[in-house]
């Protein structure tokens, strides 16, 4: 189990709201923490997305998920420490 503010959590959610058919999310609910299926819910609510018609899942390839979401990836998903901030932001 994570912390509601943990980068791995977040990652899975987004995979989840953005990748999930939800064709069988009894079982999902009933496998995962409360806390887990409250973030899905807010995060589609924050998104403006319906569960179970995530963008991944109207013709967008696993692939192009990936492309787009690499751009991000990093900074969605990833804890930096200060120096890693500081260093970034010289480079950029």
């Amino acid at each position: 189990m994570t912390s509601e503010d943990d980068y791995l959590r977040k990652l899975h959610v987004d995979l989840i709201v953005d990748r999930f058919g939800f064709d069988d999310w009894r079982d999902l609910a009933e496998r995962s923490p409360k806390e887990f299926i409250v973030d899905i819910v807010q995060t589609s609510v924050d998104n403006g997305t319906v569960l179970g018609s995530a963008p991944g899942l109207t013709g967008q390839s696993k692939e192009t998920w990936f492309k787009i979401k690499k751009k991000e990836f990093c900074f969605l998903y990833h804890e930096h420490s200060e120096s890693e901030l500081s260093s970034t932001k010289m480079i950029l």
